[in-house]
């Protein structure tokens, strides 16, 4: 999971246009950023560890940056070690001219890809800076083609934009596991794996469309067109990552005809259906489950009119943002302790249901369990607006290299078990079929998902590219 932006502009300057787009989509990653600008043949870069403001400074530094095209990325290392090495966008060269190049997504069979092409193959090394030395190899006379073989070779997830003799080129792969989209402000052209990058009043462009699995969009010179990049008899299947909707897309975004918060309220609802039972207080686990606690009561207060939303009786501090990408375990752990704050004011002699997105490895859900029951909460209940996690992602997170730590993995898919680990007097998780049920239900008139247009490897244990090199790591 990480965050890619590409911006032509007609006239201003495209490095602070590509700095707040950045900023907008930082939860997808904060392991590390990078802006390229370009102007003519010389590419202008900046490139930093950590989170957007600390990796390449101000928005007003940026101004001086030239070049009215460039890229940007904000990194979540889930493949290569999280090192200045691997930052983004990775530059190479292309028949002498220099070419960068940012990634979404996780290549599966990039193990093989290195030993086809005697490159070594080593753990530290992130799956982009292999397909960047593929690309550099090429005998090809044009860029897109070299670009283009490289991808037909590919397995698993990956969304592109490359910068290369001023010019972007946008791919994504022929499944469109995760989001990338183009937005226009009047001449100027945004390409972002979130339509809230360019969206948001800062910038303010209007959402044009999803690039579809195995298109290829080149803008040059102010003007796009594109093409499938598929083989011949190859054909384009839309699978796109159920967990964007559930947990990593910003509810503000919409992909696919679908906005990405009405669609966890529609999961709540769901939840509240299935699961719905008598309580004083229904608390989220801010901010990811927000959204879906407040169609839980939305719809459990028509049954129990007493119960009460408390959206703040649990609050996170703005200086911890999403502890799940923290790169760290150590430091994830940590944050995990001082993600939530409890108000025991409002927790004390309540029964309470917490209610969150997803439980992946259960720690935030002991946490707040933990913390409900020291503020002297009377009971306290857990729901959770999706599927037992119960099997790792090789195209999206890294939970492929830690399969055993998944909570419902551990429990062999136990509810009870579940449950009394994280401390709750009972736990309730929606379906999977519910929750693609509640994403449809939000979709507008052009949508065109259907109930088989989602990749659900997580709590399905279904890959539709398969798992590559990874085929034996903690299936």
């Amino acid at each position: 999971m990480c965050g890619i932006v590409g911006v032509a502009n007609e006239k201003e300057t495209a490095a602070p246009d590509i700095y707040m787009c950045l900023l907008e989509i930082q939860p997808r990653g904060k392991g590390g950023a990078g802006i390229v600008t370009a102007t003519g043949a010389n590419h202008h870069d900046l490139r930093g560890m950590g989170e957007v403001k600390e990796a390449v400074g101000k928005k007003e530094e940026l101004k001086k940056m030239p070049g009215r095209i460039g890229a940007g990325h904000t990194r979540y290392p889930n493949a290569g070690a999280d090192s200045k090495e691997n930052l983004q966008p990775v530059r190479d060269s292309f028949h002498g001219q220099e070419f960068d190049i940012c990634h979404n997504g996780n290549v599966v069979n990039i193990h093989s890809l290195r030993k086809k092409y005697g490159i070594p193959d080593e753990e530290t090394v992130s799956d982009t800076r292999t397909i960047a030395e593929i690309i550099r190899r090429s005998t090809r006379e044009d860029f897109a083609d070299a670009l283009v073989d490289v991808a037909r070779e590919l397995r698993g997830s990956f969304s592109f934009i490359v910068l290369f003799n001023e010019t972007l080129y946008a791919l994504r792969d022929r499944f469109g596991f995760h989001p990338l989209q183009i937005g226009l402000r009047n001449g100027d052209i945004f390409i972002a794996s979130e339509s809230c990058a360019f969206t948001q009043p800062q910038i303010g462009a209007t959402l044009l469309r999803d690039i579809n699995p195995g298109e290829l969009v080149v803008v040059k010179d102010g003007r796009m067109t594109s093409q499938s990049w598929l083989p011949q008899g190859v054909k384009a299947e839309l699978r796109f990552d159920i967990f964007e909707f559930i947990y990593f897309m910003s509810p503000h975004s919409v992909a696919h005809g679908v906005e990405v918060g009405r669609a966890r309220e529609e999961m709540g609802k769901r939840l509240a259906r299935l699961h719905g039972a008598p309580t004083d207080i229904i608390v989220p686990v801010p901010d990811s489950g927000n959204q879906a606690t407040q169609g839980y009561y939305e719809e459990i207060k028509r049954t129990y009119p007493g119960v009460r939303f408390t959206p703040w009786a649990f609050f996170r501090p703005h200086t911890v943002g999403r502890t799940f990408i923290d790169p760290i375990a150590e430091l994830r752990a940590e944050l995990v302790k001082s993600k939530l704050r409890p108000r025991p004011a409002v927790l004390k002699g309540k029964d309470v249901t917490i209610a969150d997105d997803s439980e992946v490895r259960g720690n935030t859900m002991k946490r707040a369990v933990a913390m409900a029951r020291e503020s002297g909460a009377t009971r306290v209940d857990g729901r959770v607006a999706s599927d037992m996690y119960l099997y790792p992602d090789y195209y999206g997170m890294d939970t492929y290299r830690y399969g055993e730590d998944l909570i419902a993995r551990k429990h062999n898919g136990d509810v009870d078990a579940i449950a009394r680990d994280c401390g709750l007097d009972s736990l309730g998780y929606l379906p999977n079929d519910l929750v693609i049920d509640a994403i449809l239900a939000a979709r507008g008139p052009s949508s065109p998902l259907t109930k088989d247009s989602f990749y659900d490897g997580p709590f399905t244990g279904n890959y539709p590219d398969g798992v590559g090199d990874f085929a034996n790591t903690h299936r």
